[in-house]
This record gives structure tokens, sequence and C-alpha cells, in this order.
């Protein structure tokens, strides 16, 4: 038996994918937040463990040992991966299944292999990283409850509480009205919610003709847009875990723009000009650069000038010129500030 028959066995109505390295202090939180969720149908989870080197991938076994069906495990030996199949022994209606990779797979499409075969037999898919983790019971049910009632929406989201590794207490990520979006520049120019909060109709996502041309979530959220609207509840049901290990916080000043450009370029490629004008797209990418410029300590470097200017002049937009202009005057006055108090941990 292979694990794609494995999938076949049950009639699951979505699966939560869960991508997560060196994510050793935190899994077990969020592993925790997928098998408490309390639902009417059959779900599973897919965690996907690339080749984490801080010891991950053995407080993953210890949880299965603890939380799961010992007389339900089943082990399968793959190309890329070590695959357990596991049944969580309290929630009969959670299923769970483990990739250990081999070796990393950052940004490999290979690792799309591993995830094809739920999508393929699932209607619904939720995303949930290694460092965040769920803190209602409910979400996955009212969310799908309400999908299935609103049949025109092609996702569904809500508010979350962003936890920084430097600072105990927590902040809603987004804004506590429910709404609904509707329009690609609604997500491009400001993030309007949380990966983790988000679940979506796989079918929606596979009817936008260009949806493999990305594999992050603001392409995502595009390719969605698309077929409908994304449905935003203000209530907070999951946590962001921002801390220093993340990829937006190890990829630092001019590399993260550089990064984040290719990424618009992709979006201008699939969405411009049919479903949004390009000056949304790049907005937000020129108030990064403002910001590398203007708190990051970059500018004194002649070299990181020059490449500050490129990149300035390539995502340049005369519609954005005077908000441009704006956030240089307001990221002035936040150096000043931080200056004025060197331990008040700004933009640490």
């Amino acid at each position: 038996m292979d694990s794609t028959s494995f999938v076949l066995n049950t009639d699951y109505l979505v699966f939560i994918k869960c991508n997560t390295f060196n994510h050793s202090n935190y899994i077990v939180e969020a592993l925790n937040s997928f098998s408490s969720q309390r639902t009417s149908f059959p779900y599973a989870c897919l965690i996907i463990d690339d080749c984490s080197t801080d010891g991950e991938q053995r407080i993953i076994q210890e949880w299965i040992e603890k939380e799961c069906d010992q007389d339900a495990i089943t082990h399968y030996e793959q190309d890329l991966s070590h695959l357990i199949i596991a049944k969580h022994k309290i929630n009969s209606n959670c299923t769970l299944a483990f990739h250990f990779l081999k070796q990393n797979l950052y940004g490999d499409i290979r690792k799309e292999s591993l995830v094809e075969p739920w999508r393929i037999h699932c209607k619904y898919e939720a995303i949930c990283e290694g460092d965040d983790y769920w803190t209602d019971s409910n979400k996955l049910q009212e969310q799908i409850d309400f999908l299935e009632l609103n049949v025109n929406c092609s996702a569904t989201s809500s508010n979350s509480l962003v936890l920084r590794s430097t600072n105990t207490a927590m902040k809603p990520f987004g804004s506590s009205i429910t709404k609904d979006y509707h329009q690609l520049k609604e997500i491009l120019v400001h993030r309007q919610f949380h990966t983790a909060s988000v679940v979506f109709r796989i079918s929606a996502m596979r009817n936008f003709p260009d949806y493999r041309k990305g594999r992050w979530d603001t392409f995502m959220w595009c390719c969605l847009l698309t077929q409908g609207p994304i449905h935003y509840e203000g209530k907070e049901t999951c946590v962001y875990r921002k801390q220093l290990q993340g990829v937006t916080e190890t990829t630092r000043g001019i590399e993260w723009i550089k990064r984040t450009t290719n990424w618009a370029d992709i979006i201008i490629d699939c969405f411009v000009p049919k479903y949004v004008q390009r000056r949304y797209v790049v907005r937000s990418i020129t108030r990064k650069i403002v910001e590398v410029a203007f708190i990051r300590n970059v500018w004194s470097n002649r070299e990181n000038r020059e490449q500050l200017k490129k990149l300035y002049r390539h995502n340049f937009s005369w519609w954005n010129l005077t908000n441009d202009f704006k956030e240089v005057i307001k990221q002035c006055a936040k150096k000043v500030i931080r200056r004025k108090t060197p331990n008040s941990g700004y933009y640490q």
C-alpha cells in the first residue's frame, strides 16, 4: 500500500498542510491545535519536516507515541521521505501523515508531489506553518460550514494574533471587522490576513490557468480572488509567531527586496492588467525600499545605494510617487525617534 491509496481509504473533506523546519520548540503546540479540532467530518493533517537539524523529527516521533493509536500506524519508505500515517487516539476524525524528508527541499518543486495526493481527493485545504498554531478548536468546522453555504467564495480567513520572539504580548494581525475581499489590490498593498487563518477551495485554485507559477501565499490569494471573493472574519482563531528565524526576518534588507521584486514580476505577468493595475503590485515593494534605505542604515554604502536605485527604478510608478515621498518622511521621522530612544526596541 502506498500513501496515495491510503488517501482513498477515507473521504476526507479537508487537509491541513504544515511545512516545518527547525521548529522543535513550537511543533507540539501546532500538532495539538490540529488534533483538537472538533469537526463533524474526517480531516487529515499533512506535516512535512524539511530535514530539520534541531531535533524536531525526534520530538514529532515522541508526540506520535504519546498522542496516536499505536495499533493504527503505518510506515512507508519513499524516495524523498520516510512517511508515517497515524490516527489520533482520541479524535477519531483526525488522521495524520508525517513526511520526514531525507534532505532539505526548501523551494524545491518536488515537495509538491507529497501534497498532490491529498489535493486530488480533498475538497478544501488549510495551511499552518510549524511555528504557528490555532487557538480555536471550532476553526475548521466553522470555516468549512461557511464555504459549504457560500459557494461563491473561493476561501475564508480570519484574524490572528501576532506573537514576537522579543515580546510576550500579542497584538491582532488584522482588523476586527468582518468583510469580503473582492479585488487583488486590497491584498497586494497591505497584508489583510495571515496564512494560518485560511481555508480555500482546491478547485478554485486549480481553475486559474497559471496557478502553478507561484508557490507563496500572496500569489495564492491572487489566484483565488480571480475565482471569487475571500471572506474574512474579524474573530481571532490562530497565532502567527513572528520570530527571528523566519524567512522575512532572516532575509534582510536588499536581499529581501530582490526576492519580493521577483515575486512581484510573477504577479505582474499573471494578473496585470486583467485583474489589477501594476501600480498596486509594486506599491508594497517601493515602501520596503524606502524602509531599507532610511531605517536599516544601508544608504551610506555606495553599492547598496546603486542596488536600491536600480530596484526602485524597476518598480517605479508615477501613481505611487506621492505615497513614496510621504513614506520617506514617515520613515525619517521614525529614525529620529529611534535615535532618541535607543532602547525602545523599534525595528529590532
